[in-house]
């Protein structure tokens, strides 16, 4: 893709890791003959006014950095047909590598960017009790998923991926599972009682976990998965599972697809997407088809 490029670089992805990448990335993008303007954002909050200001002046905007760089960049550019780049160089990276690109590969995430024209995507749409709204790429998790980015959220002394797990068991050692209120598209609602749900626009979130395997970017449809009020020994078992996508096989697992769906639940959980803290249960959540615009390899 030709044209002028605003790249939003996260310094702390990734351990701080992604900060080393920028020279990198700056060859790059020079190599390819690209303008490429980086700037590092000085607080999450900032970040909405430089996509803005760089839509406005007909730039694409890349996120360098993980799953929480991406989906603050998407979050704004939602709805329109200003580009998105990704130079994935998180912990996570999961939206990028579910649409096929390149982790902590600088140059080969720019020679992508540079080879590839723009591609429409999906992208979830969820509001919360409180009245705030986000995006996600990539999954929305509430219940035990929830209070488990929470807890990580609290975990200084691990770093990486092992964080995650090591808040799953955390979180399990005093956790139970709660009774949900589901409602798909125009359906009745139904009660159940799970350990979490989680709706995937992507198939996976949590550093590689394919929660949501059957899930795609391009089809239209939200995948809920809910895990069932399974045994703590059970949990355990079946957790490793997710890694593969397997655990949808176990019959204490099931899978639904639906392009609105609403949650609440018996106790006061948060919602997040893509590792992000969006705000209190119940929440709605719907699939905006083709909404984001995507510099990929073709899907």
């Amino acid at each position: 893709m030709n044209g002028q490029f605003t790249v939003l670089v996260n310094p702390t992805a990734n351990r701080g890791k992604a900060n080393n990448l920028t020279s990198r990335a700056t060859e790059a993008f020079e190599a390819h003959g690209l303008e490429a303007e980086f700037i590092e954002p000085l607080a999450p909050y900032a970040v909405d006014g430089l996509v803005r200001d760089a839509a406005a002046a007909g730039h694409a905007v890349v996120a360098m950095g993980g799953d929480g760089m991406v989906n603050m960049v998407a979050r704004c550019l939602a709805g329109t047909d200003t580009p998105m780049g990704i130079i994935p160089c998180g912990t996570g990276n999961d939206f990028a590598e579910s649409i096929g690109l390149p982790v902590r590969d600088p140059e080969a995430a720019v020679e992508i960017i540079a080879a590839n024209e723009p591609r429409k995507v999906d992208v979830s749409r969820i509001k919360t009790a409180d009245g705030s709204e986000g995006v996600s790429c990539a999954v929305i998790s509430m219940g035990f998923d929830s209070e488990v980015s929470e807890t990580a959220e609290r975990i200084n002394i691990i770093k990486g991926p092992a964080r995650y797990t090591v808040a799953v068991f955390i979180t399990l050692a005093k956790g139970s599972p709660a009774r949900f209120t589901l409602t798909l598209d125009d359906g009745e609602p139904m009660e159940l009682d799970a350990w979490l749900i989680a709706v995937g626009n992507a198939h996976r979130y949590g550093g590689g976990m394919k929660i949501a395997p059957d899930a795609s970017v391009t089809d239209g449809i939200l995948d809920l998965t809910v895990i069932g009020p399974i045994s703590k020994r059970k949990f355990i078992t079946t957790f490793p599972r997710v890694f593969k996508g397997t655990h949808v096989l176990d019959p204490d697992v099931s899978t639904h697809t639906a392009k609105k769906i609403t949650v609440d639940a018996d106790r006061k959980f948060l919602a997040w997407a893509d590792g992000e803290m969006i705000g209190p249960l119940p929440a709605e959540i719907s699939v905006e088809p083709g909404g984001l615009t995507v510099i990929a390899p073709p899907l």
